[in-house]
């Protein structure tokens, strides 16, 4: 008893004490406050730089894939080394990582509290970034599975799964169970996002990597994960995260939480067995096909009422007259969303199928999932946790020709991946056209590609250079002054106790 006392006592000084305020500048920031920005800036300043160099990469494979003589004939830079690394490297170094941060700030920034247990959070963290260069690594080496989107070797996948575990009991003790409103929507899809990733991965790992399934079944598996984390995950962190953030970080109410609740239930349904669909023409049962060709239909039922969750935000900002950023990068990027959703239903015709199935159309599709929605949406969000009341702005400059960078080379891609994707599957269906003439054709259209990933790295690194300054600023301004304070009071408590 006295034990269990002793301890109550002990968080309960801990609790007064992140409570207490320090004043500089004309401006009072928390201790609580502090503790999670400096959580955030770490992750995000360490995910930017993977972003930065993923992109980078990602545009050097499309060189190399338009000119092999391009840096040589070197295994390790060879193009089907170097795209998969700069994938992994862009969807578990950048989207994933801060997806699960913005979702947990969601979570306690409205409580004012601070971070519970942040060794756990970034002992997970820093588990998972090891990982992951050893396995971007491995991959260079050869060491890759050679399935698409899950290329990490067992070796460095293991230490993201350890790490995924640990995050998963982290937000499960911590997140949810502290949640004051568990009925609100919008925590729902914070939770969604934090945990549905474990889930996948680990599904996704069991099925493809660590229980050898080759063949059909593998297939299915890799389709399964892609479809989950890009179009599910990424529907949570659009019905959640996103609006949350085109509002202001504290707690706000949808536009209708029978819109909300149904978007977030015809997603789970069928989002993910959409997957289905992506295996048009390969050897698989008919009523496999048939069921992932109605989900895919059916899932513009859930991106309908995210767009209707989003009418009142976006009337707000008119009447508002938002900074550049706010109102254009949720439309612009709401807009991948059902790009990717369109594209995927127009396919499920048989006539569009045996055209475009098997070619870059269907890259296309995950490209502006990827590229399109979640990589604005997720700077979208650092935007707004990193725009503090504390003498920190974005530079107007700097994020209008980032944002505006990073869309028009997605919508680059995307263009080249889907007419390129047309010309080759017409291409494939002539048996009078060469399979020279048919890489020629298609090549024309790769080209606008590698365009848009070049513009997109330009953005991302405008982007890195503004982080860059938020950081050094935010750490002049807020994080060294508070934490001056900190360890004078500590400094004289320990005095006054000799």
């Amino acid at each position: 008893m006295s034990i269990e006392t002793n301890s109550r006592k002990h968080e309960g000084k801990q609790d007064a004490q992140y409570r207490e305020v320090s004043c500089h500048g004309g401006t009072c920031v928390g201790l609580g406050h502090v503790s999670r920005l400096a959580v955030a800036f770490l992750m995000f300043a360490v995910a930017t730089c993977w972003l930065v160099v993923s992109v980078f990469a990602m545009a050097l494979a499309l060189i190399k894939l338009n000119a092999p003589e391009f840096l040589g004939t070197s295994c390790f830079l060879s193009y089907g080394r170097l795209q998969p690394a700069a994938l992994n490297a862009l969807v578990f170094g950048f989207c994933v990582p801060v997806g699960h941060a913005v979702a947990v700030w969601g979570l306690f920034a409205g409580t004012g509290a601070p971070l519970p247990r942040k060794d756990v959070m970034l002992t997970s963290w820093a588990v998972w970034n090891v990982g992951l260069l050893i396995g971007t690594i491995g991959i260079l080496r050869g060491d890759g599975t050679g399935i698409e989107w899950l290329e990490l070797p067992g070796y460095a996948s293991r230490m993201l799964v350890v790490s995924v575990l640990i995050f998963a009991v982290w937000v499960l003790r911590f997140g949810w169970r502290g949640c004051n409103d568990q009925n609100d929507v919008r925590l729902w899809c914070c939770v969604g996002v934090l945990l549905l990733f474990p889930w996948i991965y680990g599904a996704a790992l069991v099925g493809s990597v660590y229980a050898q399934v080759r063949g059909v079944l593998a297939a299915v598996t890799q389709a399964w994960f892609v479809q989950m984390l890009l179009v599910v995950w990424g529907g949570f962190f659009a019905l959640g995260v996103l609006r949350s953030y085109s509002t202001g970080t504290g707690a706000q109410t949808l536009v209708s939480d029978r819109v909300a609740r149904f978007a977030f239930w015809t997603l789970v349904l069928f989002g993910g067995v959409g997957a289905f669909q992506r295996l048009q023409g390969g050897p698989f049962p008919a009523w496999m096909i048939a069921v992932g060709n109605a989900s895919a239909v059916l899932c513009l039922l859930p991106l309908c009422a995210v767009l209707i969750s989003f009418r009142s935000v976006f009337a707000e900002q008119r009447g508002q007259g938002k900074t550049v950023g706010s109102r254009g990068i949720v439309v612009s990027a709401l807009g991948f969303y059902g790009l990717a959703l369109v594209l995927a239903a127009v396919s499920c015709f048989h006539s569009v199928a045996r055209v475009v199935q098997f070619t870059t159309y269907r890259q296309a599709i995950d490209m502006s999932l990827l590229i399109g929605f979640l990589v604005p949406s997720l700077l979208y969000a650092i935007h707004g946790i990193m725009q503090l009341d504390a003498g920190l702005r974005w530079s107007g400059q700097f994020l209008q020709r980032a944002l505006f960078l990073t869309v028009a080379g997605g919508a680059l891609i995307v263009a080249g991946l889907v007419i390129g994707g047309v010309v080759q599957g017409v291409a494939w269906n002539d048996p009078a056209v060469s399979v020279a003439d048919v890489i020629r054709r298609t090549g024309k259209w790769l080209g606008m590609t590698t365009a848009g990933w070049l513009l997109v790295s330009c953005g991302i690194v405008w982007f890195a250079v503004q982080v860059c300054m938020l950081i050094a600023g935010g750490f002049r301004l807020i994080l060294w002054p508070v934490a001056r304070v900190w360890f004078q009071a500590d400094i004289a408590e320990k005095e006054a106790g000799a």
